[in-house]
């Protein structure tokens, strides 16, 4: 993919976009790409989660960003600060680590020289906060470490980056450029290349629909009476894991007849492995809720978010672990799956 930079660029220092990367990985590897899923790893391997990038040869590269924890992250005292940063980037390697099974953590990147390229892998850590001392600021942020990894902080992008080593790599090689690509891909369609069948890992879109797990309505909030919290509504005596994600109107007129009819089971896929009965429920089928309702709650309330009966799910939670809504995948006929992801809402 590197051969054909020029079509993008004159620079000598091959060209790749990282979502070719993480594409290339995931079939090179037999992963699964979970790159859409706006978590901190970008794919898995067995219960292997994989953070896949692709940079030049600079150390610091992003690893989070905090967006909507401005303030959460500027107290006055930088070490509180380096903490709770910190703190936040713990936060989402245990999400993927519950929600995904995940046992241990790596990343994969690819740097990118003049006419080369090379292969290196780490392992992804989480932050020693009891370890961090604070080795330099600046008006834009402040670097900071654990005695392990070198991590930095930019306060006017909210985001922490982390330093990747550029030496011992596992694998490097030349990139020989392709002298005319666009030509040789227009060669492609006029036969002059044998194009082979497709492959059984060729990428096939499945359809899909993105439903917010929070309300607009009377400010963004995760409603405390229904939806992650239906739990707490009045009206009956209901079980502490009783939640659905919500199926508003404007989403059900987006893609017509996405799941079956309602009250008809249907199969769904967790993020973790684990397959449950699921139904579209409720008045005007405004609710995805599983059967029995229990088990959608006791896995993303008690296994992932590790919340106590009677906490409520807030924005702030979902702000601080970067997901705020989830992507259902049509996978077959009665079969489904679920992902977790990030919309903006300002």
């Amino acid at each position: 993919m590197s051969s054909i930079s020029s079509l993008f660029s004159e620079s000598n220092t091959p060209y790749i976009d990282y979502r070719i990367v993480e594409n290339l990985f995931c079939r090179c590897f037999n992963a699964e790409n979970l790159s859409r899923s706006c978590i901190a790893i970008d794919a898995r391997i067995g219960p292997i989660g994989v953070g896949i990038k692709t940079f030049v040869d600079t150390p610091f590269q992003k690893i989070a960003e905090f967006d909507k924890k401005r303030e959460y992250t500027d107290t006055g005292d930088v070490i509180e600060d380096a903490c709770r940063v910190s703190e936040l980037r713990n936060e989402r390697l245990d999400f993927s680590k519950d929600a995904y099974a995940i046992d241990d953590f790596i990343y994969h990147y690819v740097v990118r020289r003049p006419n080369r390229l090379s292969i290196h892998e780490c392992s992804m850590d989480y932050i020693d906060l009891d370890s961090i001392k604070v080795t330099k600021q600046t008006g834009k942020g402040f670097d900071f470490t654990d005695g392990k990894n070198r991590f930095r902080f930019s306060r006017s992008k909210s985001t922490i980056l982390e330093s990747f080593s550029l030496e011992h790599s596992l694998y490097d090689f030349g990139v020989d450029f392709v002298e005319d690509p666009m030509r040789a891909i227009v060669e492609v369609y006029e036969g002059e290349f044998t194009i082979g069948e497709p492959s059984s890992q060729s990428i096939v879109q499945k359809p899909t629909i993105v439903l917010p797990l929070f309300s607009t309505r009377g400010g963004v909030h995760v409603p405390e009476k229904s939806g992650l919290n239906q739990w707490n509504a009045g009206g009956r005596r209901r079980d502490f894991d009783e939640i659905y994600i919500p199926y508003q109107k404007e989403d059900r007129d987006r893609i017509p007849g996405f799941f079956p009819a309602r009250d008809t089971p249907f199969d769904l896929e967790l993020p973790s492995g684990e397959t449950i009965s699921a139904k579209v429920c409720q008045d005007q089928g405004k609710a995805i809720m599983s059967n029995p309702n229990k088990e959608l709650g006791r896995w993303l309330l008690r296994d992932v978010l590790h919340l106590d009966e009677g906490q409520l799910v807030t924005m702030d939670m979902l702000d601080s672990l970067g997901v705020n809504a989830v992507m259902f995948t049509k996978e077959d006929s009665g079969k489904y799956s679920i992902d977790f992801t990030n919309i903006d809402y300002d």
